[in-house]
């Protein structure tokens, strides 16, 4: 049986729930033949793949309709700005009623707001119907959606697998992002090039649609069970009584690796941004395209795709901490690297590294953070996980922005990569102190 790190400090001890040490974990291979988590994993790759369509195609429309690179960002915030607001209070609800429903209402808020721009946009068309302000409204609701769904999707998974497949379901789970982006924008360029932005606004509706059937067909998931006592045996945090928001807030001020974790966290979605943000300054650079802004993104998913298939063998042999930091120092490795490359090959290598030490640092911390907390409280921590990984994108995407047009690509793009450094630090740094206090 595979374990987490072998040392004390490890964030991740095995819960109070594991299976007899006999058991043993299932590779990618197996859980994706998996009728139940096969079928979630599958739809939800394919609701994230849709996702991207809808994120090219909105950007375009709003470029070519007002020229404004500036309400571009703003409608590509739309969708991150009410993870902050709403997130918090969708864990809570995750903890209190059927995940699977909630998870459902929030993608039944997006598909919605997606057939509803589809559906204004293949038969009024845009330009008639109000110019960007459809896509606005349409990517509001979405956002709705996903501020809903995201953590609930988190908090749903342990409830598909035994916990000692948990890791790299976590892993496969977190695999779907990074697959969806490197197979999403190109095809999403395509399409829009080809037959127009309508049919891509239509390609994420249809998977919206998709995976809203897969969840109705999952019917009821019953949760993990929960430990006898709040603190459980295997170490797991919760059990609070509060079934407040604050409760999740009140435990990740009170449990150091409840707060290492969301702070890891931060330091992985800040230093990723760039890949978004920044990527079309750097095909300026290079004197390229837009070709080399879809490449960029699918060079970071492709990456992280690829890296993936190591997770489980990787965090076997050093442990998921010491995966974690390795993971950080290959985010801001690569993203420096890229903003300094002089070619097109070593920028696109650079950001297959960084996608690769992404999807590490990403899924150990996800995995270590769902390990540790009893699920009485699971819904609100991963709404802080999902607050701390998306949440911070606004801020991050604003500040590179900015340092991009003061100082150029390559500080803005070392300034995300010591974000990521500062971050493997801080893991080590604690990993040392509890080693020490024989924590």
């Amino acid at each position: 049986m595979p374990t987490a790190d072998p040392a004390p400090a490890d964030p991740s001890p095995a819960p109070a729930t594991d299976p007899a040490p006999a058991a043993t974990a299932r590779g990618s291979g197996a859980l994706v033949r998996d009728r139940r988590f096969g079928s979630y994993v599958v739809g939800q790759w394919l609701s994230n793949t849709g996702n991207w369509f809808h994120n090219v195609a909105a950007g375009i429309v709003v470029f070519e309709l007002t020229g404004s690179n500036t309400l571009v960002g703003v409608v590509g915030g739309l969708q991150f700005v009410f993870m902050l607001v709403l997130a918090p209070y969708a864990g809570s609800l995750g903890d209190r009623v059927d995940r699977r429903r909630l998870l459902l209402g929030g993608q039944v808020i997006g598909l919605v707001g997606a057939v509803g721009l589809a559906v204004v946009a293949l038969t009024v068309g845009l330009d008639r119907a109000g110019g960007v302000w459809p896509v606005v409204a349409a990517t509001a609701v979405i956002g709705i959606g996903y501020a809903v769904s995201v953590p609930t999707i988190q908090a749903y998974v342990p409830s598909l697998v035994p916990s000692v497949d948990l890791p790299q379901a976590i892993a496969l789970n977190s695999v779907t992002f990074n697959l969806a982006r490197a197979i999403g924008p190109a095809a999403a360029g395509a399409l829009v090039a080809g037959v127009g932005a309508g049919w891509s606004f239509g390609v994420n509706a249809l998977s919206f649609a998709i995976f809203t059937a897969v969840l109705v067909v999952l019917g009821r998931v019953p949760p993990p069970a929960a430990p006898a006592d709040d603190q459980g045996s295997g170490g797991r945090a919760g059990g609070d009584q509060d079934a407040s928001a604050l409760a999740g807030l009140r435990l990740a001020r009170q449990d150091r690796v409840v707060l290492t974790v969301l702070l890891g966290t931060v330091a992985v979605g800040f230093a990723s941004d760039p890949v978004n943000t920044l990527a079309p300054a750097l095909a300026a650079r290079l004197g390229e395209g837009d070709w080399l802004v879809g490449a960029i993104g699918s060079a970071f998913g492709g990456g992280a795709t690829l890296s993936a298939v190591f997770n489980k063998r990787l965090r076997e042999a050093i442990g998921s901490r010491p995966t974690a930091i390795l993971g950080l120092v290959g985010v801001g490795a690569g993203m420096a690297a890229g903003g300094a490359a002089p070619t097109v090959p070593l920028l696109l290598v650079a950001m297959a590294v960084a996608g690769a030490g992404f999807i590490q640092a990403v899924s150990q911390l996800n995995t270590a953070l769902q390990l540790h907390v009893d699920d009485r409280v699971r819904g609100r921590v991963m709404a802080l996980w999902s607050v701390a990984f998306l949440g911070v994108r606004p801020v991050a995407a604003g500040l590179d922005g900015v340092v991009a047009d003061a100082a150029g690509v390559p500080v803005a793009m070392a300034l995300a990569g010591s974000v990521a450094g500062v971050g493997a630090a801080g893991l080590w740094v604690t990993r040392s102190r509890s080693t020490r206090a024989g924590a």
